[in-house]
């Protein structure tokens, strides 16, 4: 197990330790020119990871041409359960040691250590979101840019500082907050904090301190709900009118209100669509509710799916 869950670190190191000392290299030359099978470093250490799927495919074959009345076709069969038990355990093993590495990729790039929670810990995925912040008068006033690692026994908030001078470093990052995910509890309700709410009742857009697609959504649909009103006040007053004109009359109006309310019903599609993809979390002990924009609706459902697979794996009846 631990040389499969470590073979991929190995073998990156043995490469930069080949391009460093000229001698290595040489030495694994000449190994690999008077060797009887001429395989190389890379090839030799390959050969015990590749052994259990030979097995396998070998008593496969052996089972597909013994009938099923053979005295050995039991004990065949046993065997390949078997191995494919503990293949599949390796793989476990292996997803888990790459996870914890991938923990400890991240936790390199956060300005401030984390509160410890148990000594196997390994990271589950992680996701770039937008959090929204909601005043006192329940408008959304902030968006900021965090990212959520969930972990198989911890849900952890990083700020992600993306004012790098350069373009290619990772962003760093910046402990915000973490807790238990079983003090995790998703909120599904529709009067949840949305970009809806960045509309004030008289169609103007609240004050934020953010740009994107949300933010140009939102100012769209302001303007086209102040020029409903606007037109909608001209076309009350075209009635009023003494005289006949060609391009001021109420039908003419009363087309350019229909555009209007067309064009905000689709725009409220759309809001739809990103409200869709909001995750709102409440956390044990904490009054404040976190409510977040994930970048699909598919991604939302995903998340959902791995906190709940995570808090599974950690109920003692299920171990």
């Amino acid at each position: 197990s631990d040389f499969i869950n470590n073979f991929s670190v190995a073998m990156d190191l043995a490469r930069t330790e080949t391009k460093k000392k000229p001698a290595l290299a040489e030495f694994f030359k000449a190994r690999q020119t008077n060797s009887h099978d001429r395989l190389s470093f890379f090839g030799l250490m390959v050969k015990p990871v590749q052994r259990f799927p030979q097995f396998i495919l070998f008593l496969q074959d052996l089972l597909h041409n013994i009938g099923h009345g053979h005295p050995e076709r039991m004990a065949l069969q046993l065997a390949l359960t078997q191995l494919e038990s503990l293949a599949e355990l390796l793989n476990e093993r292996k997803r888990e040691a790459e996870q914890a590495q991938a923990l400890k990729q991240i936790m390199r790039l956060v300005s401030a250590k984390m509160p410890a929670s148990s000594q196997h810990k390994y990271l589950i995925r992680h996701d770039d979101v937008t959090q929204l912040e909601v005043n006192s008068c329940g408008m959304i006033s902030k968006l900021k840019n965090r990212r959520l690692l969930l972990l198989n026994d911890q849900l952890v908030c990083v700020a992600v500082n993306s004012k790098e001078e350069n373009v290619n470093s990772q962003p760093r990052l910046t402990y915000k907050w973490s807790c238990n995910i079983n003090d995790v509890q998703v909120i599904e309700s529709s009067g949840s904090p949305t970009l809806s709410r960045l509309l004030t009742p008289n169609g103007s857009l609240a004050s934020t301190n953010s740009s994107g697609t949300s933010d140009s959504l939102c100012m769209e649909m302001s303007q086209l709900m102040h020029d409903y009103q606007v037109i909608s006040r001209i076309h009350d007053l075209t009635h009023t009118l003494k005289g006949q004109y060609a391009d001021v009359n109420a039908d003419v109006t009363r087309n350019l209100l229909d555009n209007i309310q067309r064009e905000i019903q689709r725009k409220d599609e759309q809001m739809a669509w990103l409200d869709s993809c909001c995750l709102q979390l409440a956390v044990r002990g904490k009054e404040e509710t976190y409510t977040f924009q994930m970048c699909s609706q598919e991604a939302r459902k995903e998340w959902i799916t791995e906190l709940r697979l995570a808090r599974l794996a950690l109920d003692t009846n299920n171990s």
